[in-house]
């Protein structure tokens, strides 16, 4: 079956302030721990057993993104240092995304296995448009894992379908919100979002100047990030042959 988008859960990404939590003089290990863990999100489904998991391997990693072993090894032991998945088997391991349940208010969240089910705290990661038919991530391929742009690229990525409000394909939020999130300097945004553009994750973008006079209008983004006309598709819109076109006049209407 070809799924048109995969939940891609952020909790524990929240929780632990994963996206944060980085290290620009490593930024090739965290490049491989945010690359490995959209390739597991795009593997992960029920199992023989009913868990949800993905049964992914080097080879298969390497093939999807470009990376050496000794690379994905070291974004991997990130990846479980942080608890953000967890790994069982030898040579094809299964992995397992971890999210969070809150068992009170006064407590903190426990983490736990995703269902892949599970109500809320959860996005819709897109597949058309990342991922190509052979089973590689074009974008992924064109960073060179190095620079510090293809890290805030990935990190904005994931920000982003995270911030995606219910039954919207196209993404709005303040610039001082970006700003503030991930902890990025205004010359940082900016070059990260070229740099998204020109890898292929985002197709569409817009920006609105503040005015001072209104409060309602400050400075501001609008976003359609690879696979938008999947994320709220529905066998429906078949008959509408224009609903794409009233999407992106809707964006370009945007202010």
């Amino acid at each position: 079956m070809r799924f048109l988008w995969r939940p891609l859960p952020y909790s524990r990404l929240r929780e632990c302030d994963f996206l944060n939590c980085i290290d620009e003089n490593d930024s090739s290990s965290w490049i491989a721990a945010l690359k490995i863990f959209i390739c597991i999100v795009i593997k992960s489904d029920l199992d023989e057993n009913g868990e949800y998991c993905a049964m992914i391997t080097y080879p298969q990693i390497q093939k999807m993104t470009g990376m050496s072993r000794q690379l994905i090894c070291c974004g991997f032991d990130k990846l479980r240092f942080y608890k953000i998945i967890s790994s069982e088997g030898v040579r094809k391991k299964k992995h397992s995304l971890l999210t969070c349940e809150k068992v009170s208010t006064r407590q903190k969240p426990l983490t736990k296995r995703f269902d892949g089910l599970s109500a809320g705290r959860w996005c819709k990661l897109p597949l058309k448009g990342l991922i190509d038919d052979d089973g590689v991530i074009p974008s992924f391929l064109a960073m060179s894992n190095r620079n510090i742009n293809d890290l805030h690229a990935l990190r904005l990525f994931i920000y982003l379908l995270s911030v995606r409000r219910h039954g919207d394909v196209f993404i709005v939020v303040k610039a001082e919100t970006l700003m503030k999130k991930l902890r990025l300097k205004r010359v940082q945004l900016t070059l990260a979002l070229a740099h998204m553009s020109a890898l292929g994750l985002i197709v569409k973008e817009r920006y609105r100047e503040g005015d001072f006079l209104s409060l309602n209008k400050t400075p501001a983004y609008a976003f359609l990030l690879c696979g938008w006309d999947v994320l709220e598709w529905n066998h429906n819109r078949i008959k509408e042959s224009n609903w794409r076109n009233d999407y992106l006049e809707s964006f370009d209407n945007w202010a």
